[in-house]
């Protein structure tokens, strides 16, 4: 016993149910049913390997009435039933050799070699190879395919036609095939399977076509099977969270044409919707050559235009690495490559793009500039650009002549959308035939915030408003306030203010207070975007000088006709002067001469005096101070003059006697309470 051998009594059994398709589809049951351990190691039994070509006999395709469809369906039952399967090479490219040796032709230009086998065939957008690129796809994603239990679901005892199996793993997952080696149309009855009811089966080889699981032992619906086709289902679930790997549909030129004009562009098809810049880094061609690469809307078709010719009468190759992947970051299972040769060198080629670039881009402007090298035919160059790669607008085009030298086209674009990635790309026409330059693109500058600063108001001794206006220009803005004493430092800075994202002046302003009296202030108004910053224009303003501080004081030195009266001044650093006006009613009416109070920062101490003032008199009286900038009263105080002390004189004494006498005199009290005495001896 071994642990695996060729399963050649199942490749007789595939030779007359899929190639003649002259056998019942029982046959293959007819050979399961021999696989068991009476004739195989129990671990070989569903590792046998199987085979539709080999070395020893004739090709698949050389057996009498044999198509590539019948070919199909055999390679889609040996890729998903019991087994190893194993690829002669040729089969996939529909090889149909005869007996030995006629059945070993050369893959490349060689021995043997006769019908589809002339050439270099290593064709990897031939049918058959793509359906077997597919089916192993299909086996590296479904494990079931490669290790599931084999369920025998449907065959035919009597005649070509229905063949039915499913491949499970548990009852997680499974693929029901179904196939039809019938001539006609045939209809299999509902078959069971592990999934519950409701459940959506799609068929991997057309996803469009989806059946739903019915309640009951049958749950998979009956279906048509058209006449040489083939179906494999799985549930929607599993196909959605395992997406199948691209491949290249088909080329052109196609693999191994003869006889190519140097100026054709290669055109690749993939099998879904491509990552474009992974594609295009994994992109190359063999001579080296340089072109521009243009994709279809749906990111599916690959255009590759060479900015001059292709050598002549030289074997090309193309080639996308494996690094390529889809939309969805799905990478390529392995490299792809074709070939073709070219015919003769021409004395003409299509134009060639020899340099482009932009410039002096704006908020709404740019200009484009390009090389073109008309290749010795009357060329015309144009410029297209636009949002997205499929462009939109062209400009005119500019006839550059039919020379052999690069040719300097330009264009100026206006009216384009601030704050915008634009794609631009220069294309050349001639004769010969078409060149893209390169997609590229620039990025229009976005309309900044607006900012103006204006005067500041309210101007006082130590506050002030700073004021600006401000158009957001549509984008997000804050505004603030730079100030300080020196226009080249404005290190102090107001709160931000949010102004939001309009497209019309908005006025803002700020408080500062605390500022220092006669003093000259410098101000900024400032709006943020972002990282950007733009300041206003710098103004200034000069706050309000300050007036003497000035402090009447009670005056304690008063007499009958004088008194001192009393204050405290702070010139608050201008020369000051003061005096005081006095009265004997509140309006005052009169006023000392005027002293200087000096031009300190500090109270200082002051005073005047009165004279001549009427005995026992109220009067009124307050400090007042003035420089430059104003003049400061201090509150009013009173205070009443002095009264005079009594008068006396002594009269000649009477009514003398010789032991008494009358003394005399008279008193004036002068408005004082006085009393009287006298004194002798």
């Amino acid at each position: 016993k071994m642990e695996s051998v060729l399963d050649y009594p199942l490749y007789y059994q595939i030779g007359s149910v899929f190639a003649t398709a002259s056998g019942a589809t029982g046959a293959i049951e007819n050979r399961y049913s021999n696989l068991n351990t009476n004739n195989y190691d129990a671990s070989a039994l569903d590792s046998l390997v199987l085979n539709l070509d080999n070395h020893d006999n004739p090709r698949f395709l050389a057996t009498t009435g044999s198509t590539a469809a019948r070919l199909e369906l055999a390679l889609a039952f040996m890729y998903t039933s019991r087994g190893i399967p194993s690829l002669y090479y040729g089969t996939e490219q529909d090889f149909n050799g005869g007996a030995d040796p006629a059945n070993r032709e050369d893959m490349f230009d060689g021995a043997f070699e006769q019908g589809p086998s002339l050439g270099d065939n290593f064709n990897m957008t031939s049918a058959r190879f793509k359906l077997v690129a597919k089916l192993n796809n299909f086996r590296r994603l479904y494990p079931a395919l490669r290790t599931g239990t084999h369920h025998m679901l449907y065959v035919n005892w009597n005649a070509p036609g229905l063949l039915a199996y499913a491949r499970r793993i548990g009852t997680g997952e499974e693929v029901y095939v179904v196939m039809n080696t019938g001539t006609t149309a045939q209809t299999i009855s509902a078959r069971p399977t592990i999934h519950p009811a409701g459940t959506v089966l799609v068929n991997l080889f057309n996803p469009a076509e989806t059946v739903t699981v019915a309640a009951g032992t049958d749950g998979i619906p009956s279906m048509s099977i058209p006449a040489s086709s083939y179906k494999a289902f799985v549930s929607l679930a599993q196909y959605q969270s395992r997406p199948i790997q691209p491949v290249v549909n088909s080329i052109t030129p196609t693999h191994d044409s003869t006889g190519v004009s140097p100026a054709s562009s290669i055109t690749v098809n993939f099998s879904q919707a491509m990552n474009t810049a992974s594609v295009q880094s994994a992109f190359s061609t063999t001579p080296a050559s340089t072109g521009s690469l243009v994709w279809s809307a749906g990111n599916t078709v690959l255009t590759y235009t060479p900015f001059s010719n292709l050598a002549g009468s030289t074997i090309h190759t193309v080639r996308i690495g494996d690094t390529a992947t889809d939309s969805t970051g799905v990478a390529m299972h392995g490299a792809f490559e074709s070939r073709f040769t070219t015919g003769a060198a021409s004395t003409t080629a299509r134009p060639s793009i020899n340099s482009f670039s932009s410039s002096g881009v704006t908020d709404a402007t740019a200009s484009l500039a390009a090389a073109v090298t008309p290749n010795g035919a009357a060329t015309t160059a144009f410029f297209e650009y636009g949002l997205t790669t499929g462009y939109g607008t062209t400009v005119s085009g500019q006839a550059i002549g039919s020379g052999n030298s690069p040719i300097n086209v330009s264009a100026n674009l206006s009216g384009l959308i601030p704050g915008t990635t634009y794609h631009y790309r220069v294309y050349a026409t001639n004769s010969v035939g078409t060149t893209f330059g390169a997609d590229a693109t620039f990025d229009t500058s976005a309309p900044l915030p607006q900012v103006t600063t204006t005067a500041a108001s309210f101007v006082t001794t130590s506050t002030t408003s700073l004021n600006g206006t401000v158009n957001p220009n549509g984008l997000p803005t804050s505004v603030h306030f730079r100030w300080g004493t020196r226009s080249d430092d404005l290190s102090n800075q107001t709160a931000g203010q949010n102004v939001g994202s309009g497209s019309v002046n908005i006025a803002f302003w700020a408080e500062l207070s605390s500022l220092q009296p006669d003093t000259t202030y410098f101000f900024q108004a400032v709006a943020v975007n972002g990282s950007n910053v733009v300041p206003g224009s710098v103004l200034s303003f000069h706050t309000l000088p300050v007036k003497p501080t000035v402090t009447t004081l009670a005056t304690t030195n008063v007499s009958v006709t004088n008194a001192v009266l009393p204050a405290t001044v702070n010139p608050n650093g201008s020369e000051s002067i003061f005096f005081f006006e006095y009265g004997t009613n509140a309006s005052f009416g009169a006023v000392t001469a005027a002293q200087s109070a000096g031009v300190g920062t500090n109270a200082v101490s002051v005073s005047a005096t009165l004279s001549s003032l009427a005995a026992g008199q109220t009067y009124y009286y307050r400090a007042a101070a003035s420089n430059a900038f104003g003049i400061s009263y201090g509150s009013a105080q009173s205070f009443s003059a002095g009264l005079p002390p009594p008068s006396a004189s002594t009269l000649t004494p009477a009514n003398l006697t010789t032991s008494g006498a009358l003394l005399r005199g008279t008193i004036n009290p002068n408005n004082s309470y006085a009393s009287a005495w006298f004194e002798w001896g």
